[in-house]
């Protein structure tokens, strides 16, 4: 318990300070008034630039003589067509009354639902929504996007020294409350995410974590080779590789509360045994203790996170 604790003091001290949010262990205002404004149409500018003006005009053509086919004159059908094309656009523009609108609420609503879990997980609520003055103030540009999607901006402003954030995410139009959900989850994320280098003390030993990284393998590469070349990576740096211990401490405490969390099965890590073997393992949900095994996983993604030297180890 004391090193868990003296691990939590020791990343809350690198955590203090942030350009944007300021003090990170201070809770802060944001305004519950969030302006919305309606951006570019991409699905209605897609419908006309992807095609010719005479594919546009060829579209119009065909609807008049369908009319035609059924007993309407040239003018006549002509005129119906174009009345369906006004109707159709009033049409699409009411349906987007106050959409923004929606969004917003759905964000703030989704904001407070990760705050109570993230409170009844032993975290501080650290950003409160309110009618009144606030530290910081948001608005919402948003529009309708291609196949049936719409995207959102938020754009958050520091009141105190004019620093801005944006947080964008797309959900399909019938999917209002993803889309306000993904909003609240990029902002959750900014404010409480791990910020690295991580100090951490086990026993005697201390370790200077630096932000975790990833490697790309353009093949299926068995779970051996990949944990190793996440060592030679740190090594060429003149870092190692983080051990089992190091990891099992972050992943306990997970990405909300000063460590990283795990991930689902699909999701690696490379750790390091000890100090001592130095011999590379990967690490996820399956393989908790860590494999050196021959075979290859299905992902082709691995992260890991490189340790600075201590002065008995560097070169």
């Amino acid at each position: 318990m004391k090193i868990l604790i003296s691990f939590i003091l020791f990343t809350g001290l690198l955590q203090a300070q942030d350009s944007f949010w300021g003090d990170l262990n201070a809770r802060k205002t944001l305004s519950s008034q969030i302006s919305s404004t309606q951006s570019a149409d991409m699905a209605m500018f897609n419908e006309f630039y992807s095609r010719s003006q005479r594919e546009i005009m060829q579209d119009y053509i065909f609807a008049a003589a369908d009319l035609m086919r059924y007993g309407a004159s040239g003018d006549q059908a002509m005129a119906m067509v174009e009345a369906f094309d006004t109707r159709a656009y009033v049409n699409r523009q009411i349906s987007k009354h106050k959409v923004g609108e929606a969004i917003s609420k759905y964000l703030l609503a989704y904001l407070e639902g990760m705050y109570e879990t993230h409170e009844s997980e032993g975290g501080e609520r650290l950003l409160e929504t309110t009618v009144g003055e606030s530290e910081y103030s948001a608005k919402l540009t948003w529009g309708a996007n291609t196949q049936a999607t719409i995207y959102a901006v938020l754009e958050i402003t520091n009141k105190g020294n004019g620093i801005t954030r944006h947080y964008a995410h797309m959900a399909g139009s019938f999917q209002l409350a993803q889309l306000g959900a993904g909003l609240a989850a990029k902002v959750f994320h900014s404010l409480h995410k791990t910020r690295f280098p991580v100090e951490q003390s086990i026993g005697y030993s201390h370790a200077t974590l630096l932000e975790p990284k990833s490697i790309r393998f353009s093949a299926y590469t068995s779970y051996k080779d990949q944990a190793q070349r996440a060592a030679d990576y740190c090594q060429a740096r003149n870092l190692r590789l983080a051990t089992m211990e190091e990891m099992r401490n972050l992943f306990s405490l997970g990405y909300y509360h000063g460590g990283v969390s795990i991930g689902e099965r699909n999701i690696g890590w490379a750790a390091m045994k000890d100090q001592r073997s130095h011999q590379a393992l990967y690490v996820n949900n399956e393989y908790y203790n860590g494999t050196s095994s021959i075979n290859k996983p299905m992902n082709q993604v691995l992260y890991y996170i490189c340790a600075e030297k201590q002065a008995s180890q560097r070169w």
